[in-house]
């Protein structure tokens, strides 16, 4: 049953390309937006208000070409959290209500405090996993003595990052899922239930989903470094240009299977 509702559910968004949408626009607000706000900010009228900031913080090089570029590039890396977390957890309320509609073939209900809890709730693991995990997993190191090389413990450290995050989680997403679709707090508890019969199978997928993200942190380092980047400075916009097109993908087909997992779950009669 797990494998064919993975099967159709991870189909279901290239089916239905609109489901694909909530996690576009918002990319399509950091890159039409944000990232020309960047880019003018060194230009009448806008230099006005941040020249001056800019000047105080990062230096003169940073007001002009092409020291400019990679100030923007840093900025942009610096509020990825605004897009990837907080709007990205948006999107992902809205996807799994659209998921609902499409599976059930039937209206949904928004409740906004339930997607305001839903955004704390996701947020809270985010920096769990993300910020306080990491910090908690060096000290430990340190504490039990462990010398590792430069190399081994970014690896180690990393390693168990994803293993710590996936299992977190798994621990959260049915439960959340099933808040949002039945559109009450009780539906929490339904999810736990769910979560007993597809735990496994969560912790892998999403283990498999962030494995998918680390040939990117290699390859960023190397590429700031090369020549194309070097000589042409704007091409430094490719790298998150194309990694956040690789993530517009990944979530909507991970919450596409999750959601899929929990309403073949309620036909079953698991909840």
């Amino acid at each position: 049953m797990i494998g064919d509702s993975f099967l159709r559910s991870i189909s279901l968004p290239f089916r239905r390309i609109k489901l694909f949408a909530p996690f576009f626009y918002v990319y399509l607000l950091k890159y039409v937006v944000w990232v020309p706000i960047l880019f003018y900010s060194v230009q009448w009228p806008l230099k006005l208000i941040t020249g001056p900031i800019i000047l105080r913080f990062w230096g003169p090089a940073a007001l002009h070409y092409p020291q400019h570029i990679f100030w923007m590039y840093e900025i942009l890396k610096r509020s990825s959290w605004f897009f990837d977390v907080l709007l990205g957890t948006a999107a992902s309320f809205f996807l799994i209500l659209l998921l609902w509609r499409a599976l059930r073939n039937r209206g949904v209900v928004f409740n906004f405090w339930l997607f305001f809890l839903y955004i704390l709730i996701s947020i809270g693991l985010f920096f769990l996993g993300q910020k306080g995990f990491p910090v908690v997993f060096i000290k430990l190191l340190s504490l039990l003595k462990i010398s590792l090389s430069p190399k081994i413990a970014s690896l180690v450290v990393l390693s168990s990052v994803i293993l710590f995050n996936s299992f977190l989680q798994s621990l959260f997403i049915f439960p959340l899922i099933a808040m949002i679709v039945e559109a009450r707090l009780s539906g929490f508890l339904e999810g736990i239930k769910v979560l007993r019969r597809y735990l496994l199978p969560t912790v892998a997928l999403f283990l498999t989903a962030f494995s998918l993200f680390i040939p990117f942190i290699f390859i960023e380092p190397v590429f700031l470094r090369s020549g194309i980047v070097i000589n042409l400075p704007e091409t430094i916009f490719i790298f998150p240009l194309v990694a956040d097109m690789v993530s517009i993908f990944i979530n909507t087909l991970v919450f596409s299977v999750l959601v899929g997992w929990y309403n073949d779950a309620k036909v079953h009669g698991v909840v």
